[in-house]
């Protein structure tokens, strides 16, 4: 595989990697506010951070025992090197239990239950110094865990118009200082806004009215034999993406695109008046066909197959073009804050820009950050039809690479 060029000097990579890796779950950091506990004092120290509703939260310190909600507080705890601190789960009932790949040794953590629906029992039985939600409102676990640090980081918020000043960044630099991991935090924070700022120089060269128009819905929440869509408006991760990496969203022009939901209900007769060059299903909640946990492209490639099939969708652009992907749902929800996404989108829309670029690479730095020993050459569906590069496959194992090529034929 051609392994990632262009976006960061080498040497500044190596730099970057070799201060992630080398730094254990338990070493201190010079500079860390908050910090200022004295010899023999036996009451914790306190930090004060903005969560990611943009309201002041006062933490406890130490943490040392932790309650992670969902795959973005899990990701980036495993990023800071403190996965040893975590000590409960919660999320939907495959998450995280399924992940035996993505999550081989969180997965073993007791449950909590449902992050919308907690067993505060259960909860307290842990004894947790930190619970890391996925949802914004924290009202109510704050008032059933008193004396619990319960912290919404934002990490759903990436901004990538303007990340440097995103809830998305300021989580990440946030929990760095509460768990005393700032140089991994900030190693990670240069790693990201690096890509960013690479993506977003080569795309200011693209004018508006060259660049595709695509559609962003979900699979399977829609059902394909209806004609009832789902559009992603400006709030969600992937249209953050999708608009870094240069592409025009069709959705922009309902009325709905900025007033602050994620999605919206949209029907054929809208999508064809449109008519997409590009469309992206984003495939939720479905461990067993694509993500970490599969190796098999069979199931995905039945479902686009599905998609391609449909009479009613033949005269739209994308489909017959064949510019239909199914991405990975882990894109939108992990605690990569769209970068990950943003690098395959890229790729797929401006070819041309992005030649020294191989976002498969950097799918696989963001994994090597965590410690996790997965190799997306041998493991994983995340994007279907993938990037095709000579012999190398972006987005699935490349031994399939003969099967993904005759797919398109």
């Amino acid at each position: 595989m051609a392994y990632f060029n262009g976006i960061i000097k080498t040497g500044v990579l190596f730099i970057i990697l070799a201060g992630l890796l080398s730094c254990s779950g338990e070493d201190n950091f010079p500079g860390t506010a908050g910090r200022g506990r004295k010899s023999g004092d036996a009451n914790p120290d306190t930090i004060q951070v903005i969560d990611g509703n943009g309201e002041l939260r006062e933490i406890k310190k130490p943490v040392n025992r932790i309650i992670v909600e969902y795959i973005d507080n899990a990701e980036l705890v495993r990023i800071l090197g403190r996965e040893d601190r975590i000590v409960g789960i919660a999320g939907y009932d495959y998450i995280f239990k399924e992940c035996t790949m993505q999550f081989p040794e969180i997965r073993k953590k007791p449950t909590v239950g449902l992050f919308w629906k907690f067993d505060y029992e259960a909860v307290l039985g842990l004894t947790p110094d930190l619970v890391l939600t996925f949802g914004a409102d924290t009202s109510e676990k704050r008032d059933k865990l008193p004396g619990v640090n319960v912290l919404f980081l934002g990490l759903y918020y990436p901004d990538l118009s303007n990340p440097h000043a995103s809830a998305f960044i300021r989580g990440v630099r946030s929990l760095g200082k509460i768990l005393d991991a700032d140089e991994r935090s900030e190693n990670f924070i240069g790693w990201y806004l690096n890509i960013v700022d690479m993506i977003k120089t080569r795309i200011a060269q693209i004018p508006e009215n060259e660049k595709p128009s695509v559609l962003i819905t979900s699979y399977p929440h829609t059902d394909l034999d209806t004609i009832s869509f789902s559009a992603y408006m400006k709030k969600d991760t992937l249209s953050q993406a999708l608009n870094l990496a240069g592409g025009r969203q069709i959705s922009e022009s309902l009325p709905e695109y900025s007033q602050g939901g994620v999605g919206v209900k949209v029907d054929l007769e809208w999508i064809m008046k449109e008519d997409p060059e590009i469309i992206i299903m984003h495939a939720v909640d479905i461990v067993d066909i694509c993500g970490y946990e599969t190796d098999d492209p069979s199931s995905i490639a039945k479902a686009l197959g599905h998609i391609l099939s449909r009479p009613e969708l033949a005269g739209l652009k994308a489909v017959k073009n064949k510019h239909v992907y199914v991405f990975d749902g882990h894109f939108r929800n992990d605690a990569s804050g769209g970068i990950v996404a943003a690098a395959y989108m890229a790729k797929i829309f401006h070819p041309e820009l992005f030649t020294d670029i191989n976002p498969e690479a950097i799918h696989q730095q963001y994994l090597d950050m965590q410690g996790l020993k997965y190799d997306l050459n041998l493991h994983g569906m995340f994007l279907y039809p993938p990037i095709t590069d000579g012999n190398n496959l972006m987005g699935i194992p490349d031994r399939h690479i003969q099967r993904s090529g005759d797919d398109k034929d």
